[in-house]
């Protein structure tokens, strides 16, 4: 595999890491294709809300899935309990790191996007996700990818300490750029975009009593609903995202990134390094459907001017002394 497959940025994750067509063990404790399409929503504890009302969230009304008013609302819901079983999928035989400064900072880096959201147009989506990240070890794999539902995977090989002739950005501040980008592809619904109209409608099926309890999912729409979360599954292939996409995440999240306090320079410099450690080797822009190294160099540029009208002044609250209780 070439080195910068496992980059940033590239969505289709390696099927040797975490072997989702090891999905097939799953089926095998639960039974395979259909049932596990059945599984797919039921297993996410979506069944207790048949005929109840809940809390939509991405923000919006209450409503009941069986009143027959709030259908349009019903994808983003089955979207979000899809990303929850695509993450248990890529993580479930993966070795995640336990090593507590490598855990300490990925929910530093974490809580300060978070709260940076709040001052954002995100604010109410955002707090309706419980943000889990974790670490997978894979030194080789200078990688993050987002699910929807707030689940982040982070590969180790994005974590590892600046050395001569490899990336020298502090890793805190490349975990920020990857991270910023990664919560705007769930908050913007990046992977919804990426789902055919025939999908979108055995999962919008599947949220009702009646489909739930009598149709689920078939087998090929289990693995079209995974290749658009970025899990290969059942040889189905992985859906990348759109250069418009990336490039809408890159801005995004360099403004969120900065608004947490972390210089937006950091995002042109890795890029930059990551650009200069492969020998700008990458395929045609047009071919891969990602923006080229350049291009996302160039444009980060292009935006550094209004970044640092939200890092200057997290800039600033960050350097003000902390103050204890008074007596």
């Amino acid at each position: 595999m070439n080195a910068h497959r496992c980059l940033l940025g590239e969505t289709g994750r390696r099927v040797g890491l975490v072997r989702t067509t090891r999905g097939a063990s799953i089926g095998g404790r639960v039974g395979r294709g259909a049932l596990l399409g059945c599984l797919l929503l039921s297993s996410a504890g979506c069944s207790q809300y048949v005929g109840q009302y809940v809390k939509d969230p991405t923000g919006g009304r209450l409503f009941s899935y069986m009143d027959g008013v709030a259908e349009d609302r019903l994808l983003p819901l089955a979207v979000d309990q899809g990303g929850l079983l695509a993450f248990r999928i890529e993580t479930a035989h993966a070795q995640l790191s336990t090593d507590p400064g490598q855990i300490a900072m990925v929910e530093r880096v974490r809580d300060h996007i978070t709260r940076a959201l709040r001052e954002t147009e995100y604010a109410s989506a955002a707090q309706q996700y419980d943000w889990q990240i974790v670490i997978v070890k894979d030194d080789k794999l200078v990688h993050a990818a987002a699910f929807p539902g707030g689940k982040i995977i982070v590969w180790s090989g994005l974590l590892k300490e600046p050395t001569k002739g490899g990336l020298t950005v502090p890793v805190e501040k490349r975990l920020a750029v990857a991270l910023g980008h990664e919560v705007v592809h769930v908050l913007e619904r990046h992977f919804t975009q990426r789902i055919d109209k025939e999908v979108r409608t055995a999962l919008e099926l599947s949220m009702t009593g009646k489909g739930l309890s009598e149709q689920g999912m078939d087998p090929a729409t289990t693995a079209a609903l995974m290749a658009a979360m970025g899990v290969s599954y059942e040889g189905a292939v992985v859906r990348p995202f759109t250069a418009e996409q990336e490039l809408e995440a890159d801005r995004l999240g360099l403004m969120l990134t900065a608004r947490a306090g972390y210089d937006p320079q950091s995002a042109v410099d890795f890029w930059t390094q990551i650009n200069t450690l492969t020998g700008g080797k990458q395929e045609m822009e047009i071919l891969t459907m990602h923006p080229s190294y350049e291009t996302r160099i160039s444009q980060l540029n292009d935006w550094m001017a209004e970044a640092r009208e939200h890092f200057q002044p997290a800039q600033a609250s960050q350097a003000q002394p902390h103050r204890g209780n008074a007596g």
